[in-house]
């Protein structure tokens, strides 16, 4: 987790790169990743959606 933390800003500077069409999942009470992670994600990659679902972190 906190490599993950660390690498996040780097991660962003490669997502604009991604062409291919991605959904992220994300659970609305994952403890540990929270829905955010994904909509920065669903935010930096062009093809892609996120998607909360009603789950945990386990999805």
């Amino acid at each position: 987790m906190r490599a993950y933390r660390r690498d996040l800003p780097r991660l962003a500077e490669l997502l604009p790169n991604i062409a291919t069409p991605t959904l992220v999942i994300s659970g609305k009470d994952d403890p540990f990743v929270p829905p955010a992670n994904g909509e920065f994600l669903a935010d930096r990659m062009p093809p892609c959606r996120a998607e909360v679902v009603d789950a945990g972190h386990f999805v």
